[in-house]
């Protein structure tokens, strides 16, 4: 993959993989390692030692909307500005996701991030 693209990053999403996402990472080789949302913040920043890491909000919270959102944004923004990190799901929107919960998320990374 690396020859087909030289200097392009490369980030990796192996959803589900519990304490395996550590030994992917330095298997992959990857600049960015993506992450679902059962993934704890110190795993998370340990992570950052050896990649960016991108995610992890749960799909449910943002579905469910409210101060839970706010509170699970501000959470993993506040957990990981020490190191690399793209704010991002941790998989995908449902389709039961109101879009005035995404203008929330983004607003409130700008709130905690800003």
């Amino acid at each position: 993959m690396r020859a087909a693209a030289p200097g392009v990053p490369l980030i990796g999403f192996p959803r589900g993989a519990g304490h395996g996402y550590l030994p992917f990472v330095l298997g992959t080789r990857v600049d960015g390692v993506s992450l679902d949302w059962t993934v704890t913040m110190e795993a998370a920043r340990a992570l950052q030692r050896h990649a960016c890491v991108q995610g992890n909000l749960d799909p449910a919270r943002l579905a469910a909307g409210g101060a839970q959102l706010d509170d699970a944004v501000s959470r993993i923004c506040v957990g990981l500005r020490d190191g690399p990190f793209v704010f991002n799901l941790g998989h995908g929107i449902s389709l039961e996701t109101p879009p005035d919960h995404v203008t929330q998320v983004i607003d409130m990374i700008k709130k905690t991030t800003g």
